[in-house]
C-alpha cells in the first residue's frame, strides 16, 4: 500500500466550515483535533476552545434591533449565527469529553475505521480501515474521485448520522439495521441534501464504505449478540459524537442535528450550559423549545 500525504491540519482541526479536503474527504475533519483538546490534561487548550466561540457567539448575532421586526416578532435566525450556535455547543461536548476520560477512549475506538496514514499493507488493517478498503476494492483513483464528492456532499457525517438514526429506531430488529444505512444512502429517501446526487455513481462504494464502518459497530464490546436498550445507547452515542464533530457544518446537515446534535445536547451527562441552549434554541427554533428570553 502507498504512503499517504500527512492529513491537512486545517481540516483536521475544523479551521473551516467549507473545508474542501479532498483527501479525507470529511472523514477526518475536526474530531481530531477536538481529541487532541479533549485530551490535554492542563484544559488550557479547552478554555481557548471555550473562549473562542463565546466570542464567536457574540461576533455573529445581530444587534437585537436587527433580530426582531417592528411588532417584536423575532426574525428568521441567519446562518453565522447557527454556526456559531454550534459551534458553542460542540465546545461543550469537547468540555465533556475532557472530563471523562472513559467516553474519550470510547470515541477515539469509533474514530479508528477513518484512519488512514498508516502504510500498513497488512490484510487486517486494510480490511478495517475504510480508505485502504475501498483502494483495495475499486483502486485509488477511483476512491480519488469519491472522497472528492463525499467532502462536498457530507457523505461520511450522514453515513454515521443514519447508523445512529437506524440503531435507534430499530432497536429489537438490530440485524437488519446495517441494510437500512444502505438503503438510507442509495435510495436518497433519507436525504436532504442537495449535492447528493453526485454520489449516485458510486452506490458500490457506499455499500462497502458502510460494511467496512458496520464491522467496528460489531465489534465495540457492548455489540456482542443482540444489544439490549441500554447497550444501543453505548453503541450509539460515541457515533452520535464522531458525526457531530466530523461534520464541516452541522447548520447545513438535516440529519446530523436531529439524529445526533440534539440527542447528545438532550443528555445530562453532557452538561451544556444554560447560554449554549438558549443559543441553540434561537437558532434552531423548529428543532428546540422556544426561548423564554433573547439571548
Amino acid at each position: 500500500m502507498p504512503g499517504r500525504p500527512k492529513h491537512n491540519e486545517r481540516c483536521e482541526n475544523a479551521e473551516r466550515p467549507k473545508c474542501r479536503c479532498t483527501g479525507c474527504g470529511g472523514s477526518r475533519h475536526g474530531w481530531q483535533g477536538a481529541i487532541n483538546i479533549a485530551s490535554d490534561a492542563s484544559g488550557e487548550r479547552l478554555a481557548k476552545l471555550v473562549d473562542a466561540t463565546d466570542k464567536g457567539w457574540c461576533a455573529a448575532l445581530r444587534p437585537r434591533n436587527k433580530r426582531t421586526f417592528p411588532n417584536g416578532e423575532p426574525r428568521p435566525p441567519i446562518r453565522s449565527e447557527q454556526q456559531a450556535a454550534i459551534e458553542s455547543a460542540r465546545a461543550d461536548v469537547v468540555a465533556w469529553l475532557h472530563r471523562s476520560p472513559d467516553r474519550l477512549a470510547e470515541l477515539k475506538k469509533a474514530g479508528e475505521p477513518f484512519d488512514w496514514e498508516r502504510n500498513d499493507d497488512v490484510r487486517e488493517f486494510v480490511e478495517t480501515h475504510v480508505v485502504p478498503a475501498l483502494e483495495h476494492k475499486f483502486g485509488p483513483e477511483r476512491v480519488k474521485q469519491f472522497q472528492a464528492h463525499a467532502v462536498a456532499t457530507h457523505f461520511w457525517c450522514e453515513l454515521l448520522a443514519q447508523i445512529a438514526r437506524v440503531l435507534s429506531e430499530l432497536k429489537e430488529n438490530y440485524e437488519k439495521a446495517k441494510e437500512e444505512v444502505k438503503t438510507a444512502l442509495t435510495s436518497g429517501v433519507m436525504n436532504t441534501l442537495p449535492t447528493w446526487e453526485l454520489l449516485q455513481p458510486y452506490e458500490d462504494m457506499i455499500k462497502a464504505s458502510v460494511d467496512v464502518v458496520w464491522r467496528s459497530v460489531e465489534q465495540a464490546p457492548r455489540a456482542v449478540g443482540l444489544p439490549g436498550p441500554e447497550d444501543l445507547f453505548e453503541l450509539i452515542w460515541p457515533i452520535r459524537v464522531l458525526a457531530l464533530l466530523m461534520c464541516k457544518d452541522p447548520s447545513e446537515h438535516p440529519a446530523v442535528r436531529e439524529h445526533c446534535l440534539n440527542p447528545v445536547m438532550r443528555w445530562g451527562e453532557v452538561r451544556m450550559r444554560e447560554e449554549v441552549k438558549a443559543r441553540l434554541r434561537w437558532s434552531f427554533p423548529e428543532e428546540w423549545l422556544p426561548p423564554t428570553n433573547t439571548p
